[in-house]
């Protein structure tokens, strides 16, 4: 390893569109008494490496998460490099995403109470995102963690684009080079080719919510596009109470003129936030997720590959 860089073991963990994350050991944790020493390394894709805008996105995510300082969603540590591969540095999260959980019973829904929390969770880490001027732009399952403890971590903002500047230093970056959103949650502006934006992230959140509480993605395996052309409408959820769908459908609105401006508006109008803080509803969510997280948001597997530097 090089100097500076605190991996002595790694093992390969996930990999996503910009590119590999590694479990590894940062020996300056390790030696620090009572310290963490599991981190995870994010290494750019061999594909983008090479690429200006690739870099600059990774650049930007590095930017970004030392200021997206919040409890759901990953803790950034570091960007560094070694030779020719550059990196990032995060938290590890022992736990499982959000995707593998659903996969494993295709068209159940969950458990109303694990996902208000899920919605409450990452709702509330786009809306401290987006007050920093940071547009997620990716919102799906496959970036979502649960972790077994209770808990519910945001995961990569790699592809999203900054609007205005952070902390003085202006980050702008366009990420549909890289036709990284996700069909079945995005939202038909970002389809059609549109830069993503806060309302886009709230369809995105708002999708995700339907799969939880139905076990069915809002247009089955149609796009939100070919749902605007089509002039089609989502499914009435029956376990949703009157206000909860009517949240939930505004949320879910094809136009953006009749969309839910906000993350915080949805969370609100779905019962779980009021003037920013968890309404009793909400704080039940989270209150009654111990027992349950077990069941299913076991430890990452974890899958041994060459250390990489």
């Amino acid at each position: 390893p090089s100097a500076r860089s605190p991996s002595r073991r790694s093992a390969r963990a996930s990999g996503g569109s910009m590119g590999v994350v590694y479990k590894a050991i940062d020996r300056r944790l390790a030696e620090a008494e009572g310290g963490q020493p599991n981190v995870a390394i994010k290494v750019m894709a061999p594909d983008y490496a090479g690429h200006g805008s690739a870099m600059r996105a990774l650049q930007q995510e590095a930017a970004k998460g030392r200021y997206l300082n919040h409890p759901n969603i990953v803790r950034f540590l570091d960007l560094d490099r070694c030779d020719d591969q550059v990196f990032l540095v995060m938290e590890w999260l022992d736990g499982r995403s959000l995707s593998d959980i659903l996969n494993e019973q295709p068209g159940t829904p969950m458990p109303a109470g694990q996902a208000l929390e899920i919605i409450a969770a990452v709702g509330q880490a786009l809306a401290h995102a987006h007050k920093l001027g940071v547009t997620h732009a990716d919102v799906k399952p496959g970036n979502v963690m649960v972790l077994p403890g209770g808990g519910v971590k945001l995961l990569d903002f790699g592809i999203s684009r900054a609007r205005g500047d952070l902390a003085g230093k202006a980050v702008s970056f366009d990420s549909s080079f890289l036709q990284a959103a996700t069909p079945a949650y995005a939202s038909p502006q970002v389809l059609a080719g549109q830069a993503a934006r806060p309302i886009d992230d709230v369809y995105s959140l708002a999708s995700m919510a339907y799969r939880l509480f139905s076990g069915q993605r809002v247009f089955r395996d149609k796009s939100a596009r070919e749902a605007l052309e089509n002039q089609w409408r989502p499914a009435r959820i029956d376990t949703l109470d009157a206000k909860q769908w009517r949240a939930l459908e505004r949320a879910l609105a094809l136009p953006q003129a009749d969309r839910t401006p906000s993350a915080d508006a949805f969370l609100e109008e779905m019962g779980l936030v009021s003037d920013g803080r968890l309404t009793r509803a909400g704080s039940m969510a989270v209150a009654d997720r111990g027992c349950r997280w077990k069941d299913f948001a076991g430890s990452s597997r974890v899958e041994v590959a060459p250390v990489f530097c």
